[in-house]
């Protein structure tokens, strides 16, 4: 059952719906129809896809090598019309009370931490919710990536959930950053945010223009900031600020491209000076600012 550790805290409740009802249902197999039925008692849209989707990254369909193998005792069985744990986890739920007690504990955490966090609201595809904290991979999971979601990583811009990009920032780079990759991302207001490409990004490439002139090719470009990427050794995870929207005559060379966006919704004023205050000035020509 340390699958389920794997998506915690809920970042969608679809896991963790399945999770409960087999828990409960006799011998611990249900058809996806169940779920969706059940599934209104937490959800104000209950979209099967997002079930189907939910069951398939349990039973490891999503997984890389390394991930099977580290699940392999764990992973739900599904298909494609009924769910069900696997023999192991049977037979741990059935002779340990400990261990089912752990599973209901973690189970019900994670409902109601996800009920105070997201409420029942339908946040669309992606599953995406203004100022929450995710990681890369988590938007794999967060927009039904029928892939291996390991392949969310990069140097900030994953193109392969189309008509969805997603640009990851780091605002402030590690000392030691080789030049190359040192982008030169800010904001400019609260509502406009300066973003270089990757280097290898060209204004005439299909993901170029695909940036450039997204509002009329159908893409969808999903911003997320962080402030540092590690902090005390532990990595951080990225604030999703929505959706942008370029201004293409601020777009500027190649390899990488710079250009302006506009954010659909502005940064809230708290979060804008967390994002913006430079460390490496606090307490200097500021008496009331301490260290």
């Amino acid at each position: 059952m340390r699958l389920f550790t794997f998506y915690t805290p809920a970042k969608r409740i679809e896991e963790w719906l399945i999770a409960n009802e087999l828990l409960n249902a006799e011998n611990y197999s249900v058809k996806i129809d169940d779920f969706i039925n059940r599934a209104h008692k937490f959800l104000d849209e209950v979209h099967a896809e997002n079930l189907i989707h939910a069951a398939e990254t349990l039973s490891g369909k999503y997984f890389d090598s390394s991930e099977l193998k580290r699940f392999e005792k764990a992973l739900l069985s599904f298909d494609g019309k009924s769910v069900s744990f696997s023999s192991e986890v049977k037979s741990a739920l059935k002779n340990e009370e400990s261990c089912r007690t752990w599973f209901e504990d973690l189970i019900q955490y994670n409902l109601l931490r996800y009920q105070n966090e997201f409420g029942s609201a339908d946040y669309g595809l992606p599953f995406l919710k203004l100022y929450y904290e995710y990681s890369m991979r988590d938007t794999a999971l967060l927009c039904n990536y029928k892939k291996i979601h390991s392949s969310f990583r990069g140097q900030g811009l994953l193109t392969s959930a189309k008509p969805d990009y997603f640009i990851f920032v780091n605002l402030h780079k590690n000392a030691n950053i080789k030049e190359s990759i040192n982008y030169k991302d800010k904001f400019i207001t609260p509502g406009v945010f300066q973003w270089q490409s990757p280097n290898s990004t060209t204004q005439d490439s299909e993901v170029g223009q695909n940036i450039i002139f997204s509002y009329k090719r159908g893409i969808n470009l999903h911003l997320f900031v962080r402030k540092f990427e590690e902090v005390e050794g532990v990595t951080q995870p990225f604030v999703y600020l929505g959706k942008v929207v370029p201004f293409s005559d601020t777009a500027e060379g190649n390899k990488p491209i710079t250009i302006h966006f506009a954010l659909e919704n502005p940064v809230p004023d708290e979060l804008y000076l967390d994002f913006t205050t430079r460390t490496d000035m606090l307490g200097k020509n500021n008496p009331e600012i301490e260290l």
